[in-house]
């Protein structure tokens, strides 16, 4: 039996090892790396809620079609893409169950001059470009 030097196997066995594992950590890196700045710039693209506090200065209820109750709260004036009327943010309640109990939250509040928090999403939207309430509270 034949022993070698050590410099030999670490030579023969070691270094060419130890320049693959390298290269395929380099990729690992890089792969990490792109998908860490993958995430980074796809978790910007979700829309943002617009929230407002203030009172309701207009509540409509429309019975003709689906998705038409509306209000518009003071001050609102922007909120992303979401369509104005007479200068404030269109705020509408889908004809849902949870739609028809936003909206008598948000009647409570006219009746009561209490001032609402409103929040919209602007990717959620009825078929005419409204965009739907996704929270509304009563504050005081």
């Amino acid at each position: 039996m034949a022993f070698a030097p050590a410099w030999l196997i670490l030579a023969n066995y070691y270094l060419p090892l130890s320049g693959v594992l390298n290269l395929q950590g380099r990729i690992m890196i890089s792969k990490l790396i792109s998908l860490s700045i993958l995430l980074l710039v796809s978790s910007q693209v979700y829309a943002a809620t617009f929230k407002k506090t203030n009172t309701i200065y207009q509540i409509t209820s429309i019975t003709k079609d689906n998705d038409r109750d509306y209000v518009l709260l003071d001050g609102f004036d922007t909120a992303g893409s979401c369509p104005l009327s007479q200068g404030l943010v269109v705020a509408k309640f889908p004809t849902t169950e949870q739609g028809s109990r936003a909206f008598s939250l948000a009647m409570a509040a006219k009746l009561s001059g209490k001032k609402v928090r409103l929040g919209l999403d602007d990717t959620y939207k009825n078929y005419e470009g409204y965009c739907f309430v996704v929270a509304i509270d009563i504050v005081e």
